[in-house]
């Protein structure tokens, strides 16, 4: 059970990092936008990836690659989805981004929290 809402709540991280900055922005993100949003978006979702593996790892206390991978996973399968469910409508920008990036970064955040407790095991 906790190896579930691990994910989930890993997932939620990214999700709702994603919805809030679309909203706030008011930028669709099936639309092209300028480059400066883009950038900043690249950079925002790079970030909330890596809170997103960060986050599903500390919660499950265990395994931290595995429950990272699976956030990551989500994205990238939410992402292929999105792609499929609109094919030749409007822009992919923020979908290959999370495919090719923030999907790959949850990796990142799982090895940071295994690097943590590994430090906080060493120091007790």
């Amino acid at each position: 059970m906790r190896s579930v809402v691990a994910v989930l709540l890993g997932y939620a991280v990214f999700a709702v990092s994603a919805v809030a900055l679309f909203t706030v922005s008011g930028y669709d993100p099936h639309s092209k936008a300028p480059a400066g949003f883009v950038a900043f978006a690249v950079a925002w979702g790079s970030g909330f990836g890596v809170a997103a593996g960060f986050v599903a790892a500390w919660v499950a206390r265990a395994e931290y690659w595995k429950h990272a991978l699976a956030v990551g996973c989500t994205i990238a399968v939410g992402a292929t989805l999105s792609m499929i469910a609109r094919p030749g409508q409007g822009s992919l920008w923020t979908q290959l981004c999370a495919l090719l990036v923030f999907a790959p970064l949850t990796l990142v955040g799982g090895l940071l929290r295994a690097r943590l407790a590994c430090r906080t095991r060493n120091t007790s």
